[in-house]
């Protein structure tokens, strides 16, 4: 049985979207592809839908539809402890070196635990924690969400509450008062955004989000920070560096 005359459009698009048929970004119009394809104006239209819930399309009112054009950052889980024997700004340096411009809002406040940060932090219900939210941007255009999470009496009177970035990283300053982190249980998600992430990161229809929740702990087992970072399938990559543990090899990681 042959697929509907959309999804066959749907497809051809998307492979000379691929192939890179659109240099200069811009889609023919509804017209143009209705006589190119010999379909009628319902079914361009469905095509266009689908591929712009795809993400692969955006649609400007009036002018017409345009292929996005998208770098993936790669999201480097396995830098989190490095960020100091890296550089101080570890993710600057990475976007820099592909010669964009990152940038960030933060902001710091003091909320009542929710139940999954309960449960990663081992605090009680009704207690409240230290919320430290960064929006990330790179070149203008949010791509990740970075929400941390800490226990109130190991964030406050440090940096951690200061509305700025820390160079060094917040989790040299955990460790320098007292609470440095040895271990992390990293758990990552592949679910549909909810209506906040949609909101904060423009995430278009049809776009499912990656969500990676890291639990930091102490040496005495103490959860002293939870991060959950959420990030757009449409615009991150995450990578994973790993070396044989029976081999030394010289070079990145």
């Amino acid at each position: 049985m042959s697929s509907p005359k959309h999804s066959q459009l749907t497809d051809a698009l998307r492979q000379r979207i691929s192939d890179g048929a659109y240099p200069d970004g811009r889609m023919p119009s509804e017209q143009q592809l209705t006589t190119q394809f010999a379909v009628s104006r319902t079914t361009v239209r469905a095509a266009l839908l689908a591929l712009q819930n795809e993400g692969l399309l955006r649609a400007e009112s009036g002018v017409g539809y345009f292929v996005r054009q998208l770098t993936h950052f790669a999201y480097r889980p396995q830098d989190d402890f490095r960020r100091a024997a890296l550089i101080a700004e570890a993710d600057s340096f990475t976007l820099a070196a592909e010669g964009r411009n990152p940038s960030q809002r933060i902001e710091v406040t003091i909320v009542p635990a929710p139940e999954d940060v309960r449960r990663h932090l081992g605090v009680e219900d009704g207690e409240f924690v230290v919320l430290r939210r960064r929006l990330r941007f790179v070149d203008g255009e949010p791509f990740q969400l970075n929400d941390s999470y800490y226990p109130r009496d190991v964030a406050e009177g440090t940096e951690v509450m200061q509305k700025a970035d820390i160079p060094r990283g917040a989790n040299q300053v955990l460790a320098e008062h007292g609470h440095e982190q040895v271990r992390a249980l990293d758990e990552i998600w592949v679910r549909m955004p909810n209506p906040d992430e949609i909101d904060r990161l423009s995430i278009l229809p049809g776009t499912p989000v990656a969500e990676h929740i890291v639990t930091g702990f102490t040496a005495q087992g103490r959860a002293v920070r939870m991060v959950r970072v959420i990030l757009p399938g449409d615009r991150n990559v995450i990578t994973f560096d790993r070396t044989h543990p029976d081999h030394d090899i010289v070079g990145p990681s």
